[in-house]
């Protein structure tokens, strides 16, 4: 039997209501800070794996089609003002969930094991334990773009700078642009408190350096446009700032 899926938005739950009759499976659950309060201005990040046919490896899962109705996806929504969400009528499969907030609180989706959920039948009831989102540390990266044109878009060959930590377990987060002006840019990126790691600085267009960097701190070649600066956040630092400047065009 074919079912006809309706999505429907709204600011507190998101409902993937059947048409037709057809009986599915449920998640709720609940996003918190880690004294339990709700948060606000919270994402929910909620995803299906695909199903593939028999054989399929993770080397040529790009060139196979997943099984019919058992295609993967990725949805975002609000939970309610308590940070309780309820998603119902989901198809079988595997779901993955995760959330997160406005700064200072570190993404579940790349700090905290994302959790997961199997949905075997279309009457499984399931309720995930609650997400709990910890305050992190900022670091914060101002570049001087004074002098130098800089465009207020990203051209469809990719961002004018790449900035983010890599941690040394291999986790990456990448910074927001959270201004702009004439002759600034600010990035923002939230990490684990007491964390050490390198902030990766990469640019296309242009050579960047430190301002005015302390003795003995320079920024370490990777590639040809790619450098880092190892960085550890001593105990109880909750923001670092680092100031760049703009050398040259490339």
């Amino acid at each position: 039997m074919q079912c006809s899926w309706l999505r429907v938005v709204s600011n507190l739950t998101m409902v993937m209501s059947a048409v037709g009759g057809c009986e599915a499976a449920q998640l709720s659950g609940r996003v918190q800070a880690e004294d339990a309060r709700p948060l606000t201005s919270v994402t929910v990040i909620y995803s299906r794996r695909g199903t593939y046919p028999p054989g399929t490896s993770y080397r040529n899962i790009t060139r196979v089609r997943p099984l019919p109705g058992q295609e993967p996806f990725t949805r975002t929504f609000r939970p309610g003002p308590d940070g309780t969400f309820v998603l119902t009528n989901l198809l079988e499969g595997e779901y993955t969930v995760c959330a997160s907030a406005e700064v200072p609180y570190l993404s579940s989706c790349k700090w905290q094991p994302v959790q997961g959920a199997l949905l075997r039948s279309s009457s499984d009831v399931v309720t995930l334990p609650p997400i709990m989102l910890r305050p992190g540390a900022v670091i914060r990266v101002q570049i001087d773009t004074a002098g130098h044109a800089v465009s207020a878009v990203h051209d469809r060959g990719g961002p004018q700078f790449n900035i983010g930590v890599l941690m040394p377990n291999g986790g990456y987060a990448a910074a927001e642009l959270v201004s702009s002006t004439a002759g600034t840019r600010e990035f923002r990126v939230v990490v684990p408190f007491e964390a050490a790691g390198r902030l990766m600085i990469g640019s296309r267009q242009f050579e960047l350096s430190l301002a005015a960097p302390p003795p003995g701190v320079s920024l370490v070649a990777e590639t040809p446009s790619t450098s880092h600066l190892p960085f550890t956040l001593g105990r109880g630092e909750s923001e670092r700032a680092i100031a760049l400047r703009i050398l040259r065009r490339r």
